[in-house]
Order: C-alpha cells, then sequence, then structure tokens
C-alpha cells in the first residue's frame, strides 16, 4: 500500500569498561517516496540516496587496538542488490613497540573483511602491514623514518577457484621541528615546518576484485612540504594557519600539485 509508509531508527551505545565501546544504528526505510512525502524532514534527508546501519565495537589494551564494525547499505532506488556490504570487518592495530633496546619500533597492521552482495558475489580480503619506525632528534629537528610492507590475499572461492595476492612496500621519510615567538606575556607565535618523503610501491592490481577503494593503492612518490603556524593568547590557541604542498615525480607535467591553505 502506497499510504502506508514507515521509517525505523534505532540506537544503542554501551561502555562495558573505560576501554571497551560500542554502538548500533539501525535505520530502514519503507521506501525512497517516505522522505519526499514527510514534512519535518530537512533537505539532507529528503535528497538521502541510500540508509546506513552499522554495528562496531573497539577494545583497547596498553599498545593494541581491536575494532569490529558491521555495515549494511539500503539504497533507496533498489540498486541495494549490486552494492558490496562489509559484514563483517575486523582490524587489529598493534600499537609501536620499542625493539629491546634499539631506537626503532616495531608496529603491525591487520584487518579481514567478508563482503557480500546479494546477487552472488562474496568474496573476503586480508591485510596484514607489519612496519619498523626509527626516530631520531637532531638538534631542533625530529626526523621519523617508517617503512612498512603491505601483504593482501583475497579468497574468491566462495564463488570461484579464484584467489590473488599482492605485497606492496612503503616507506616514509619526515623532519619536523617547532620554534616559538613571544611578543608579550599574552601573546605568542608557534612556528611548526615539516618536509616529508613519501613513495609506495607501484604494483599491476588488475587481477584483485573490486570490493572498495581500499582495493586499490595507487603508486606514489612525492615530496611534501608543509608549514602549521599557531597563535596562542593568554596561553589559550586561538588560530591555526596551515600550508601544504606537494610535489609528485611522477607527473612530470605539472609535479606541483594543488597547494592546500586552511586556516582557523
Amino acid at each position: 500500500n502506497e499510504a502506508n509508509r514507515w521509517k525505523l531508527s534505532f540506537e544503542h551505545s554501551y561502555w562495558p569498561s573505560e576501554f571497551s565501546y560500542g554502538n548500533v544504528d539501525i535505520e530502514a526505510v519503507s521506501n525512497r517516496s517516505y522522505y519526499k512525502d514527510v514534512d519535518v524532514f530537512d533537505i539532507e534527508s529528503k535528497t538521502s540516496t541510500y540508509t546506513k546501519s552499522d554495528a562496531t565495537y573497539s577494545k583497547l589494551w596498553k599498545h593494541a587496538i581491536f575494532n569490529l564494525n558491521m555495515v549494511y547499505l539500503d539504497r533507496l532506488d533498489g540498486s541495494t542488490d549490486y552494492v558490496f556490504q562489509k559484514v563483517p570487518n575486523l582490524n587489529f592495530y598493534l600499537m609501536d613497540m620499542p625493539l629491546f633496546k634499539t631506537p626503532l619500533t616495531f608496529n603491525f597492521d591487520s584487518d579481514v573483511t567478508y563482503f557480500y552482495r546479494k546477487k552472488g558475489y562474496k568474496g573476503i580480503r586480508l591485510n596484514a602491514q607489519p612496519g619498523l619506525r626509527y626516530s631520531v632528534l637532531l638538534g631542533r629537528v625530529k626526523n621519523t623514518t617508517t617503512v612498512n610492507y603491505l601483504f593482501s590475499y583475497y579468497d574468491r572461492s566462495l564463488n570461484s577457484t579464484s584467489t590473488s595476492t599482492r605485497g606492496i612496500f612503503k616507506f616514509e621519510n619526515r623532519s619536523f621541528s617547532n620554534f616559538y615567538y613571544y611578543f608579550n606575556r599574552d601573546l605568542a607565535l608557534s612556528i611548526n615546518p615539516e618536509i616529508a618523503f613519501k613513495f609506495t610501491e607501484n604494483e599491476d592490481q588488475e587481477s584483485l576484485p573490486k570490493y572498495d577503494v581500499s582495493d586499490r593503492i595507487e603508486k606514489q612518490k612525492s615530496l611534501i612540504p608543509a608549514v602549521t603556524s599557531y597563535i596562542y593568547f593568554k596561553s589559550k590557541q586561538v588560530a591555526r594557519f596551515s600550508l601544504e604542498g606537494n610535489y609528485n615525480f611522477y607527473n612530470r607535467e605539472d609535479p606541483w600539485e594543488t597547494w592546500k591553505l586552511d586556516i582557523d
């Protein structure tokens, strides 16, 4: 019956402890016309193209984080059968751990995702990314070098006998410094210059499934200069200014990409 339209919303949050957190947010709509026919909704709701229901849970330890996330998108134009759902996505991240008595630290990021689509396409993606970080203080300049290796495994055996893998090397070197200038007892200025070099190995990924944007990692070789300034008045931050550029070595015609300016 076109006259009987409905919308269901449910949200629940819970804190088992100060190191655990969970949230459930469910939203369902009978059809697209519901938003158009009801007068209480704003423009953003009236132009909605989908509803999203999700459930999350996070657990924290001293040096690790575990996240569980399930998301279901319902397209209001009836195309949900062609949308990949991530049910669930599990993520475990080990924060920087000192390696013995060296200046090196070890970190590990990983996630496993089950993808589902009503039109019969299902699959699993597993990412594992170990990394090493080295930090050194050179006078007023802090230099950090990070090396990561991303390994991905795709299992499409739920639909066929096909599996795929990839391995991508990542490198980043970043130098940062800060300078403070005091004009009087109440007014101060902080200037923080920074320069970074980022490299991501190029690898042919055409054989990988196209589940979401994280399936494609673009090659990168960039030099990124930036500067951020803060203005303080009576020890409180009252303004922020940042400028960041990007020199793309792979773009020979116009290597300097758009500069980003941000003022608060």
